[in-house]
This record gives structure tokens, C-alpha cells and sequence, in this order.
């Protein structure tokens, strides 16, 4: 059943987080845009912000029977993700550390540019 509800997700770009851990997938209520979870064994789910509740093909019904804002809604909530943002947040550390490099490199450049041209002008 995993690879049902997690092709759902993608099928339709609705923003979802897999937690292996519980077997559940984190992904924004379709009626309140609060993290909800499905269990992708039962696929049911109940949000514990609007208690809404139903079964991945309440899911489908809703993507099918509402109109495309609604859908599109949903796809700009984004669903927090620890592993994402610490990768982020790495690759970030990375350029900002390669900038730092390619300054001092610049700058090291310059000097011996500025010390030949003064060089030349002798």
C-alpha cells in the first residue's frame, strides 16, 4: 500500500513527507491545510486540527470534485521536513564557505596583478 499513497502524492505534486518510522506520510489537510498524516497500511487519516477524517479515496473524491485553486492550494503548503532543511542548510554553509575562498582568492589575484603593473609602470 506504500507505493499507492506515495504515487498519489506525486501524481497530483501535493507536498508529503514519508515517515518510515510510523509507516505514515505528513502531508497538508485538504481542508485546512494543517499537517495531517495517512497511514500509508490502512490509508486513513484524521487531521487533529479540523478533525476531518477519511481514506485515501476521500483524497482522490476531492482532488476530482473540487476546483483547481483548491487543489493548487494545497500544493503551495509546505510540509516541514528536519533531513531537508539540515541538507539545505549545508549545501548553504558550502557556498557561502566557497564565496569566502573565492574572495581571498580575488583578492590574493588583485594584489599580484596591482604589484606586476606597478612593476611594469618602473
Amino acid at each position: 500500500m506504500n507505493n499507492v499513497v506515495l504515487s498519489f502524492f506525486k501524481e497530483y505534486n501535493i507536498p508529503y513527507k514519508m515517515n518510515r518510522s510510523d509507516n505514515t506520510v505528513s502531508y497538508p489537510c485538504f481542508y485546512c491545510h494543517e499537517e495531517t498524516a495517512i497511514s500509508v497500511i490502512r490509508t486513513r487519516w484524521k487531521c487533529s486540527n479540523c478533525n476531518q477524517w477519511g481514506t485515501l479515496v476521500h483524497l482522490i473524491e476531492f482532488i476530482k470534485d473540487n476546483d483547481h485553486s483548491a487543489v493548487e492550494a494545497i500544493k503551495q503548503v509546505e510540509i516541514y521536513d528536519a533531513k531537508k532543511e539540515i541538507e539545505d542548510i549545508i549545501k548553504l554553509l558550502a557556498k557561502i564557505r566557497n564565496k569566502e575562498v573565492a574572495l581571498e582568492l580575488q583578492e590574493k589575484l588583485s594584489k599580484i596583478l596591482d604589484k606586476r603593473q606597478k612593476k611594469r609602470d618602473l
